[in-house]
């Protein structure tokens, strides 16, 4: 790696202009960006102070070790940009990616006091708040910040020393090229851009005007009332002698039970929904907008090692990458606002069904293996091992049972409960899967379960229309019938389960291994009046609850995960340009004349997983596109 030194810089920012919600790349663009002090420490020098005073050239061609280098990073180079730091050559290595690897929190404080034993104070940082450098000479509170700075460099530098060694280099590259992804970014339809927010300025303008209390003043207030003025929707609903609903949240039972009711008297009800919803979209395309460089591609941030136990990404500051509405809502379908550049074309691929693929080999299932490696999808080979289904192509012939299978495989292998599981065919839009006899011993047995488990379910169940208790029993049929049927599954949770609560007896950390060469974590298990809980940080005070099952749930993605970074590093190994990944889909950027041979070229090499995993048949799943979709 050569020489290495850590770097931190101290920047302005206040309440009004933070790093918080926004990209790096706006925060370094804004017109009150101010670099106004560096630290770099190493072993051969230490040094803190105004960017103009340090010889730059002493760490050309170093390796910078920053805690949270996609700032750092954007830093250095927003100031190279602007004069204040000459052309130099340097790599960079984050050391927050680093500490997460090994389950430590992210943030420097928690690092250094489980790794070094070091209590640092930040009341420091937070002191610099508002104030520029000049503010702090003239208040004499330049030197405990200029400690405090280089302090952040020292511990960022023993961090690195410590922990380097261990850090896999396959993982040092995923963390580099999710900065390096996230940096350039992609590019954006502008026309359709603005078009969709046109369309829902529009709309969500006649939703407002379509309230009765539109432009009406609130006597109290001498204002007119807001869209979401409980006030003006109870005296709306009181008009016409019906009390308004007790919660407005959209997935709330008590609102829907009300709308039920009520909803096509009282529609104002759905418009004040209607027009968070078109809020919510604008937001998103705004952020976006605001995300956007001079060559209309938007920078985005991503947290290589998002999940603190499996490893997978996960998105950060202010824009969701990673769930971006995929239907069109309102007219709009924010994903196929992302399209490629002119000459370009988009691939988009993914590792098909490669969770139930890593249970199957998980537990040991050679059958399920071997009937997917002749060609079967593993939907289908459930409901022929499970389901008693002995026809042909399942999906075409009973698309009912194959849609049932597959919510069967995807949820329930994870432990789900019934209700759970009804609500989930409930989100498909496919509550007729659910729609089946079932005897009257099914129902006792079924309420006598309830009673035990979920004694409030099992209350209401008798007021509940026909049709809805109906999926309540099938639902719960359908549980039963999955674990009796995977019994060697169910052990496995079993075992987890038993090491989990042994491993709380004495408020220990349970280590799991995993195929894929490391160990998952939970620190401090203990047991608390409704199960077990632990931290999945070390040090971190946040403590969860967690059972065998969703330790299994782990194992999985975390294999998953490990598998899909093994294709993302070969398709960039490859020369092939990731612009976004999501799960377990990757969007590649390929010139438009070569988009074929490289639709075939990337599936080959997300068709071949790593060596502990050479008994898992993968197969990838790919198609062309001028704007992302799926």
């Amino acid at each position: 790696m050569g020489k290495v030194a850590a770097l931190d810089f101290e920047t302005y920012y206040s309440k009004d202009y933070s790093i918080r919600g926004v990209s790096t790349y706006q925060y370094v663009n804004h017109p009150e960006f101010d670099a106004y002090m560096v630290s770099i420490y190493c072993d051969d020098f230490q040094y803190v102070g105004e960017l103009e005073d340090f010889d730059w050239k002493r760490i050309d061609g170093f390796t910078l070790i920053a805690h949270n280098a996609s700032f750092d990073q954007r830093v250095f180079e927003r100031c190279q940009e602007l004069g204040k730091i000459p052309g130099i050559t340097v790599e960079w290595e984050c050391s927050a990616d680093m500490c997460v690897y090994f389950q430590y929190q992210r943030n420097l404080k928690g690092a250094a006091q489980e790794i070094l034993g070091v209590e640092m104070d930040k009341e420091v940082r937070e002191n610099m708040k508002g104030k520029t450098w000049q503010d702090l000479i003239a208040l004499d509170e330049s030197k405990e910040v200029m400690e405090y700075a280089l302090n952040d460099a020292k511990y960022t530098y023993q961090i690195w020393e410590k922990l380097s060694p261990d850090w896999p280099k396959r993982e040092r590259k995923l963390s580099r090229m999710t900065r390096k992804m996230a940096f350039e970014g992609f590019n954006l339809g502008i026309e359709k851009l603005m078009d969709s927010k046109r369309s829902l300025f529009e709309q969500k303008h006649k939703t407002q005007v379509s309230l009765p209390w539109f432009n009406k003043i609130d006597p109290d207030t001498k204002k007119p009332y807001v869209v979401y003025s409980k006030k003006a929707l109870a005296i709306e609903c009181r008009k016409v002698g019906i009390e308004p609903p007790k919660s407005l949240k959209r997935d709330s039972e008590i609102l829907k039970d009300w709308l039920k009711e009520h909803g096509d008297k009282l529609n104002f009800v759905v418009y004040m929904q209607l027009y968070n919803r078109i809020n919510l979209q604008l937001k998103r395309l705004q952020s976006m907008e605001d995300r956007l460089m001079p060559n209309d591609r938007m920078s985005y941030n991503m947290k290589y090692w998002g999940a603190d136990v499996t490893g997978r990404w996960s998105a950060d500051e202010g824009l969701n990458v990673q769930n971006l509405q995929r239907d069109t809502v309102n007219g709009v379908n924010i994903r196929r606002i992302i399209t490629a550049p002119k000459g370009y074309s988009y691939i988009v691929s993914d590792l098909a069904n490669i969770e139930p693929r890593m249970t199957a080999f998980k537990i040991g299932d050679t059958e399920t293996l071997d009937a997917i490696r002749s060609g079967m999808s593993i939907y289908e080979a459930h409901a022929r091992m499970t389901m008693g289904w002995t026809g042909g192509k399942l999906k075409e012939e009973d698309p009912d049972l194959y849609t049932l299978a597959k919510v069967r495989v995807l949820q329930l292998g994870y432990g789900s409960g019934w209700a759970k599981f009804a609500e989930t065919v409930a989100t498909y839009g496919q509550k007729q899967i659910l729609d089946m006899d079932f005897s009257r011993s099914d129902e006792v047995d079924f309420l006598e379960y309830a009673g035990k488990y979920m004694p409030a379910k099992a209350t209401l169940y008798p007021s509940l229309p026909v049709e809805e208790r109906r999926q309540w029993v099938n639902a719960w049929i359908q549980v039963m019938d999955f674990r009796y049927k995977n019994s060697e599954l169910v052990q496995w949770w079993k075992g987890y389960d038993r090491l989990l609560k042994d491993t709380a007896n004495d408020g220990g950390d349970l280590e799991i291994d995993i195929p894929s060469g490391r160990t998952l974590k939970y620190f401090r298990c203990r047991h608390e009046p409704n199960g077990v809980t632990m931290a999945t940080q070390r040090g971190s005070i946040r403590r969860r609850p967690t059972y065998g099952a969703n330790i299994f749930q782990n194992t999985i993605q975390a294999m998953a995960r490990d598998c899909f970074a093994y294709c993302m590093r070969k398709i960039e190994q490859a020369g092939f340009r990731i612009v976004l990944h999501v799960h377990d889909e990757v969007v590649v950027e390929v010139e438009e004349s070569k988009a074929e041979e490289s639709k075939l070229a990337i599936e080959k090499l997300m068709s071949k997983g790593p060596r502990w995993m050479k008994k898992v048949p993968i197969e990838a799943e790919a198609f062309i596109t001028q704007e992302y979709c799926k």
